[in-house]
């Protein structure tokens, strides 16, 4: 069988959560084989070999060596993908229920689509929804553009990831946001699936999220900010995102106004409020 999309998992040390992670996946394979998952570990020294090895069959690669980080080892998986579309879930997220099923039923209804992205809810580190944010249209354009998308709430086939040089690997926290502007320079725009597709799980341990949880005040001019700020700024000033605050304001409150007129933004709402609290896998979004 054709082999519909491959799902990078980039881990290092990240064993309290991996568990989580592939039975996510693991949930909503069925008999089909259109899904291959590619471990990318990068020398881990706690527990994750053991979980690995425990779950061996469900992976078509496990890779285990030291790399250059997210980047690097998201790169490496993709390069050994065979599916049509790619799309990278982090050891400590997990894959919302009844994804697969919406991205097979969206893939086979508009087969020229190669840009999808879904929804994303933000998990505790028990796992508990704290908040959710449905996929919103993209404007893109000589005068405004909102580009709505977070890391695996994106799939792309590899032509296109191909197409464009795939992630700048000089980046550690900007790589996605990269990428999503690289394929809107390139002419491509991404198609909206419905419900949710990333969890995202906010705990001490994470590069992105780990200042939320000491107890002094966050810093953004902290020593420990530095290299994200840097980048957040490359970035930025790359594709001219921000580069004029009137039209940055006008995009935003557009975006927002026709999330209201989709009903997106309103079911986003509902969700939030039906689903606080509960566990990612009882999770049960709004039609």
């Amino acid at each position: 069988m054709t082999v519909l999309l491959s799902i990078i998992i980039p881990t290092f040390n990240a064993d309290a959560y991996l568990e989580d992670c592939l039975s996510s996946v693991a949930s909503q394979l069925g008999s089909d084989a259109d899904v291959e998952l590619i471990v990318q570990d990068g020398g881990s020294t706690d527990r994750t070999h053991q979980i690995l090895e425990k779950q061996r069959g469900l992976f078509a690669h496990v890779d285990i060596r030291a790399d250059h980080g997210q980047s690097d080892a998201i790169d490496r998986g993709i390069q050994l993908a065979r599916g049509r579309f790619v799309t990278w879930l982090n050891a400590d997220d997990v894959l919302m229920p009844g994804a697969l099923k919406r991205i097979r039923g969206a893939t086979n209804k508009f087969p020229s689509t190669q840009w999808w992205i879904g929804g994303t809810v933000v998990l505790d580190s028990m796992g508990k929804l704290k908040s959710a944010t449905r996929a919103a249209r993209m404007i893109n354009n000589r005068v405004l553009r909102a580009i709505s998308t977070y890391g695996p709430s994106s799939l792309f086939t590899k032509q296109l990831y191909d197409r464009v040089g795939g992630l700048d690997l000089s980046f550690h926290y900007m790589m996605d946001t990269d990428l999503w502007h690289r394929f809107a320079a390139a002419g491509f725009r991404y198609q909206r699936l419905p419900g949710y597709l990333w969890g995202f799980r906010q705990h001490e341990e994470s590069k992105t999220t780990a200042h939320m949880f000491t107890n002094t005040v966050y810093d953004p001019f902290a020593p420990s900010e530095y290299r994200q700020n840097a980048e957040r700024l490359e970035c930025y000033l790359r594709h001219g995102i921000h580069g004029d605050a009137r039209r940055e304001l006008v995009s935003f409150r557009l975006s927002r106004l026709l999330r209201v007129i989709d009903l997106s933004l309103p079911r986003q709402l509902i969700d939030q409020l039906a689903n606080r609290g509960r566990h990612w896998n009882t999770f049960r979004p709004f039609v």
